[in-house]
């Protein structure tokens, strides 16, 4: 049954159409290509926006022309065309793994879609943490001891809020993140005064015009200006002012590393850190996590307690260079994940790379296409060896003309010439067995079937001839 359930599911999945709108204003049926994906959930919980690791060859889907260098045209989609959050990364390897948000029920088998290929597409990417383990680490630097004027932005939507997390922290200096406060949604920030100590700046929904709720992006700006008179620290959310305080002491410079991400179950887009003018900032650190700016250096399996390394681009521009290091710990014991038939809209472009096989020998045939579908007596083949359209014939169905028509020719010679029925039923299985013999893409039960018909037929023109 389960064997079957997958047959159908699969189908199903080959079968979805692609018109949906998504961002940019461009719809699915834009993009020139789309890839299946299927997740097969025996992990014994239920995924709810789990992330879920998808591996794919980004390399080649570049260079074979079905994807931007940057993926700014990767659109995943469920079976209904929703759209999926996800990342990218490890745009120069043959081997990366992409990550998708997964609902779906323990037990069961589901489909989804990657869409590729539209040279005018384009996609902001964030980074997507878990809120209990993964996080990006920065080492320390004096770029990142900052006294004052300093300023942590970031651009986020949470999956869901945390009780606490932050998105940039510097244990003992600065940070800026999310917290209930009961059971009020807040953005905070806090800062370790030489003087003062540790202060706390909040914003919750009275101080916004909307409510903060989880599933909304958010820019959050915590700022710590120079005097005179006095160090004001402010905090900020989609640019208003939502908390300040008075001070005339500075933050406290440590060595502690910068941490990204520590409890926060959601999405980081942008992560920055500047300082020398609050109005423009001179940014020491800057993370926009876009797929060219991610690198995979491990692939999570049980071996490594399914721990997935890498590291982030800095891509800010006003001092040394400072990459982050992600770890990501996400079990996918119990999830199985494949995809197949990266195809056109209307043309398969690379069909499944496995190849059926029976007791009896290859039993289906799965060329690469190199034209459209051809007709011929009711059914469509694919073809990369008679690729001449105009014949309106496929390489299978060719063979099978050749050596039939060689094959009833010999036999009307034979019969013409000795009036046997068993010498005359001897040529066509015969043709098929040279055919099979010299590598023609026919299997092997054919030529064994058309021996047995071929026995049939002259036992029974033996007994017609008694």
């Amino acid at each position: 049954m389960k064997l079957l359930a997958i047959i159908l599911t699969v189908a199903l999945g080959i079968l979805a159409g692609a018109v949906s709108v998504w961002a940019s204003n461009h719809t699915l049926a834009d993009y020139d290509y789309s890839m299946t994906v299927a997740i097969d959930n025996q992990s014994g919980g239920a995924l709810a926006n789990t992330p879920i690791a998808i591996n794919m060859n980004p390399s080649s889907l570049i260079s074979g022309g079905f994807l931007q260098a940057d993926a700014e045209d990767w659109r995943p989609v469920d079976g209904g065309e929703a759209a999926l959050n996800g990342v990218a990364q490890g745009m120069a390897s043959t081997s990366a793994t992409w990550w998708i948000d997964v609902t779906q029920a323990d037990g069961n088998l589901s489909t989804y879609a990657f869409h590729m290929g539209n040279n005018t597409a384009t996609r902001d990417q964030g980074f997507r943490f878990d809120g209990t383990t993964d996080t990006i680490t920065t080492a320390d630097h004096a770029d990142l001891d900052i006294t004052n004027n300093l300023t942590l932005s970031v651009t986020t939507t949470l999956v869901a809020w945390p009780s606490s997390g932050t998105f940039i922290s510097k244990s003992g200096a600065y940070a800026v993140g999310a917290q209930l406060n009961g059971a009020t949604e807040e953005f905070f920030c806090t800062l370790t005064l030489a003087g003062a100590g540790a202060i706390t700046l909040t914003a919750d929904s009275d101080d916004n015009s909307d409510p903060l709720e989880a599933g909304t992006e958010y820019n959050v700006v915590c700022s710590m200006e120079a005097g005179p008179p006095n160090d004001r620290p402010r905090l900020f959310v989609n640019g208003v002012l939502s908390d300040s305080e008075l001070h005339t002491d500075n933050i406290v410079s440590n060595a502690s590393t910068v941490i990204l991400g520590a409890s926060v179950n959601g999405y980081l887009a942008m992560a920055r850190v500047g300082h020398t003018s609050i109005a423009s900032p001179t940014w020491v650190l800057q993370y926009d996590f876009e797929p060219d700016d991610l690198v995979e250096t491990q692939q999570g399996n049980s071996g490594n307690s399914w721990t997935w390394l890498g590291m982030v681009e800095d891509v800010s521009a006003g001092g040394s260079d400072h990459d982050g290091d992600y770890s990501l710990t996400r079990d996918m014991t119990g999830i199985t994940r494949w995809t197949y038939d990266l195809v056109s809209k209307s043309v398969v472009v690379i069909p499944p790379p496995a190849t059926g096989v029976d007791l009896l020998g290859v039993a289906d045939v799965n060329p690469v296409a190199t034209q459209v579908p051809i007709n011929f007596l009711g059914r469509e083949f694919l073809s990369d060896v008679l690729d001449n359209p105009n014949l309106g014939i496929a390489a299978v169905a060719a063979w099978f003309i050749i050596l039939t028509a060689v094959g009833l020719g010999l036999a009307f010679v034979v019969w013409k010439g000795t009036k046997s029925g068993i010498l005359t039923a001897i040529p066509l299985p015969a043709m098929y067995w040279l055919g099979f013999a010299a590598g023609t893409p026919i299997a092997l039960w054919i030529p064994i079937l058309m021996s047995l018909v071929a026995i049939g037929a002259a036992l029974g023109l033996k007994q017609l001839e008694a």
